[in-house]
């Protein structure tokens, strides 16, 4: 999921609601570094961080033409991503969300729970004190990362992010 505010002309930064985008990126092996994907993330987003972007305007007219119709758009097979050996995983990125900086009347928040929607990678804003981000994972690749041995280079690579 991408975040489309001060993308496109007709949402400025300050828009409240879903402004958002899936973006899927080329396929990569299951033997891909975080590294690697890392750098086949940001040469997909680049065309869509432009500002204004031609390619996120594109894909949005795409995307309201086919609700018009009252279908789904997801640019990737939804299926594959619970299989018993899946080929998508679906990242949702909510790192940029202001969550913290809603006020009901009683204070900004000091900690907010993600939603309990099936993404199997979410990445949410950590609390305030913390800083930084917290992901999470579901499903499959939770089971899958349960199952990896504690030398496992990928269990070791993500390590270092660890706090």
């Amino acid at each position: 999921m991408v975040n489309i505010r001060n993308h496109l002309a007709d949402i400025p930064s300050t828009f409240v609601g879903n402004a958002s985008a899936i973006i899927p990126t080329p396929p990569f092996s299951a033997s891909t570094s975080i590294d690697e994907i890392a750098k086949i993330i940001h040469q997909t987003l680049k065309p869509i961080r432009e500002t204004p972007s031609q390619e996120l305007k594109k894909f949005m007219s795409l995307s309201v033409n086919v609700m018009n119709h009252k279908l789904p758009l997801f640019p990737f097979n939804v299926t594959e991503m619970y299989s018993k050996r899946p080929t998508v995983v679906h990242i949702n990125n909510f790192s940029k969300l202001h969550i913290y900086d809603i006020d009901f009347g009683s204070g900004e928040p000091v900690s907010v729970i993600p939603h309990n929607l099936p993404d199997q990678v979410l990445i949410w804003p950590a609390p305030p004190a913390k800083g930084g981000v917290e992901v999470y994972f579901s499903g499959i690749p939770a089971r899958i990362i349960r199952k990896l041995k504690e030398g496992d280079s990928w269990l070791q690579e993500m390590k270092r992010y660890r706090q």
